[in-house]
């Protein structure tokens, strides 16, 4: 899950109401673009995998 750090609580208690497991909540240091962020927590859940 990508989120910022104002969202971060509301996220864990959401997943946690829906039942949803969340390894990790990589956190964006800035609100600019969710892209690179995202890139990152696929290149990271990737390396995981392998």
């Amino acid at each position: 899950m990508v989120c910022n750090e104002e969202h971060r609580f509301i996220v864990a208690e959401q997943a946690r109401q829906a039942d949803i497991a969340l390894d990790r909540i990589m956190l964006e240091p800035f609100g600019r673009s969710t892209a690179p962020a995202v890139a990152l927590v696929a290149m990271r859940q990737r390396a995981c995998n392998e």
